[in-house]
């Protein structure tokens, strides 16, 4: 802070950082004296003292003298930012910097080295102050700015290491030059300067392959477009992560640029960048106004091309139902294939946007169309609980036991995330309860391992088999014996399930129960008769399963029983060896 007021209120030309007058023990005195109670100062900081304050001193336009107030509306912003571009530049411009001095050299990019809060604050700051400016740029303060931009001075690095970290942090900046930095920042005298000077970094390239257009383009720099068209700059020049400048321009929003770059030629319909084309970029970010005048320069509605393979499907993943109108009401294929869930339909179906399906249906979208991860709409929209849009897939003919995605169908994809209203339409519109599938082979299987109660009462209400083979555990009761669901144990057991039923990892439910020490199962199957001595699993059965895991109840309840205490058996032979080990 005593940096920036020196700099501000010194006549002096100081050259490096020794030759200004600092004196921390005052500045926040002569701040009080000069700004009065509008501002206070914390931790070498200065604030206004309130929201109104602001509201009070800064005016909307141009601040014309007055003789009732020296104050109110007295700051006008971008007075104030020509005034920060002074003294930023000023600082960055010291000797100092060039040479390494107070802190430079010290910090590095990407590391927790202190530098100097006033060089890091100059260095992020002044592009912006500097484009908003609201007049000229002197010509000294133009020369010390185009000596910023030299990329053979140290302070170059220094300044530009400090603002990419800040600003740019998540983007390449392997190759980039002067022309492309100018760009960037909107800096249109200096690139008009650098350009006279140098024609060649007109079309320049970084390592990533943007050019100063696109990186123009993708921040928004109007009049730096205006410029760098001016001088024929290639307005469909392909490379880097956008492809080209009219994609960099539809997916940031910069409707203006847009039509400027059409204008000039630019290829609606050029491939290549993450999106894939201009549209698709638009439609997947949501920017209506740049869709329409895609679509009124003949963008090619049906194009395809980068990760979600059409504008459809990204407007419809991404929720933007107007942009699905619009594209629709041109044509677009509503059943085109394309991206990680193959359709539009599908996407929107798993996002939950529940207007698009509608959209979409109503537009003929094929309500049984299979691809993707998932397989298909119904099973996308059942997986991630969207009431709504399963409801309206059904009504539309869906086939309910379509089969397709980890689950295998849509009825298990919704159990087994305990989607019980899901369920329960599924279950209304004839949805196979003994279908087969998945990794957990089938949907009562499914439910009784995950612990929903009510959906297993559900399955079993509408006929499933309670003794269905299949999964790890082998079936029903012993997936729930294994986890300890007692509630869904007895209604599996009210409903008849084979109390001896062999299969699965540890081949009958008792040693599954006895082996992961669930007491209260143990002794609800030993009620209902369970072969107590019965072999299975790795420890031949539930006695030696029991002894080895050191479950001292459940070993006295199987002994109590009839266990056979010298049954032969697993890999410690017997279950006092087990024991004992």
């Amino acid at each position: 802070m005593d940096v920036a007021f020196q700099l501000a209120t010194d006549s002096s030309d100081a050259q490096i950082h020794k030759e200004l007058d600092l004196n921390p023990n005052h500045i926040e005195s002569q701040i009080r004296e000069l700004c009065g109670l509008f501002v206070f100062v914390n931790d070498n900081r200065i604030y206004l003292i309130h929201q109104t304050a602001k509201e009070f001193l800064v005016s909307k336009d141009i601040p014309a003298s007055s003789a009732d107030s020296c104050w109110k509306h007295s700051l006008f912003i971008p007075d104030s930012d020509t005034i920060m571009t002074q003294i930023c530049v000023q600082y960055l411009s010291f000797e100092d910097i060039e040479e390494g001095g107070f802190g430079v050299n010290r910090w590095k990019p990407d590391t927790d080295t202190p530098r100097s809060p006033f060089l890091e604050y100059s260095a992020i700051y002044w592009p912006s102050h500097s484009r908003d400016a609201n007049r000229p740029t002197e010509e000294g303060l133009q020369k010390q700015i185009l000596r910023l931009y030299d990329m053979q001075n140290q302070r170059f690095e220094t300044w530009v290491s400090i603002f990419w970290q800040t600003n740019c942090q998540y983007r390449a900046r392997d190759g980039l030059n002067s022309v492309h930095l100018a760009a960037l920042n909107g800096h249109d005298e200096v690139l008009s300067r650098l350009l006279a000077s140098d024609n060649a970094g007109l079309n320049s390239r970084d390592n990533n392959g943007h050019t100063p257009l696109i990186w123009g383009s993708l921040e928004g720099r109007q009049n730096s477009i205006q410029t760098l068209l001016d001088k024929g700059a290639d307005v469909n020049a392909q490379g880097g992560e956008y492809g080209n400048a009219l994609q960099a321009a539809s997916s940031s929003g910069h409707d203006n640029i847009v039509q400027m770059l059409l204008n000039k030629g630019a290829d609606v319909n050029a491939q290549g960048g993450k999106y894939g084309n201009a549209l698709y970029a638009a439609s997947s970010e949501g920017h209506d106004n740049i869709i329409k005048i895609l679509l009124d320069k003949g963008a090619d509605v049906n194009a395809q091309g980068g990760y979600y393979g059409n504008a459809l499907y990204a407007a419809s993943s991404s929720g933007h139902e107007n942009i699905v109108q619009m594209l629709l009401d041109k044509g677009a294929d509503v059943n085109a294939q394309g991206g990680e869930y193959g359709n539009a339909l599908y996407t929107a179906s798993s996002e939950g946007h529940d207007n698009i399906v509608k959209i979409l249906l109503d537009k003929g979208a094929d309500v049984n169309a299979q691809s993707g991860y998932y397989g298909n709409a119904l099973y996308a929209a059942s997986f991630r609980g969207h009431d709504n849009i399963v409801q309206m897939l059904l009504d539309k003919g869906t086939d309910v036991n379509a089969q397709g995605g980890w689950y295998g169908n849509a009825l298990y994809a919704a159990l087994s995330r305990g989607y019980k209203n899901i369920v329960q339409m599924l279950l209304d519109k004839g949805a196979d309860v003994n279908a087969q599938g998945g990794d957990y082979r089938n949907a009562l299987y499914a439910a009784s391992f995950r612990g929903h109660d009510n959906i297993v009462q559900m399955l079993l209400d509408k006929g499933a088999d309670v003794n269905a083979e299949g999964g790890k555990y082998g079936n029903a009761l012993q997936a729930a014996s294994s986890e300890g669901h007692n509630n869904i144990v007895k209604i599996l057991l009210d409903k008849g399930a084979d109390v001896n039923a062999q299969g699965g990892k540890y081949g009958n439910a008792l040693y599954t129960a006895s082996s992961e020490g669930h007491d209260s199962i143990v002794k609800m199957l030993l009620d209902k008769g369970v072969d107590v001595n019965a072999q299975g699993g790795e420890y031949g059965n539930a006695l030696y399963a029991a002894s080895f895991r050191g479950h001292d109840n459940i070993v006295k309840m199987l002994l109590d029983k009839g266990a056979d205490v010298n049954a032969q058996g697993g890999k410690y032979g017997n279950a006092l060896y087990a024991a004992s080990s």
